[in-house]
């Protein structure tokens, strides 16, 4: 199983809750990113009758490639950085990685912090990402109460990665 197989297993299809702040998704691509994707500003109805792959067109383009997750060789730490870059951000996961490895936090994916990454432990790192995003989800929730019907989700979601 792929990374991307991975992901759209833990995505799954259409939603559409009221409540979720990234509004309608499909395989874990919302409006906004299917919009980027095709060029225009994407309907429900695109989302709703969004391909599979497309869908892993769009994660393999903006989520692994384009942050420079691929670069990454310690598969379980590749994986976390793509799925935290799926729930929040490429840049936020680069800059959590960043802020680990003691390095500029700059959200580049760039050389200095590709050659910390080396010179650290991998698992260190990856167990410390997902203690920052269960941290950062926290802090969601506290901002904004009607998250918390998400926090089981998210914290079982960041808790697969150690």
């Amino acid at each position: 199983m792929t990374l991307i197989d991975d992901l759209l297993k833990r995505e799954g299809g259409f939603v559409n809750d009221p409540s979720d702040r990234g509004g309608a998704t499909k395989f874990g691509i919302t409006l906004a990113t299917l919009g980027w994707y095709l060029g225009r500003p994407a309907t429900i109805d695109d989302v709703r009758n969004l391909d599979i792959e497309v869908a892993r067109a769009i994660y393999e383009k903006r989520y692994l490639k384009a942050p420079g997750f691929d670069k990454i060789s310690w598969v379980p730490l590749q994986n976390q950085l793509v799925d935290f870059g799926v729930n929040s951000g490429p840049q936020v996961a680069i800059m959590n990685l960043q802020e680990i490895l003691g390095v500029e936090t700059d959200g580049i994916l760039g050389p200095k912090t590709l050659e910390a990454l080396k010179n650290s432990d991998p698992t260190r790192v990856n167990v410390s990402l997902a203690k920052r995003r269960i941290m950062m989800i926290t802090r969601i929730v506290r901002r904004d109460p009607s998250q918390v019907k998400f926090l089981s989700g998210w914290v079982s979601r960041a808790l697969e990665f150690i």
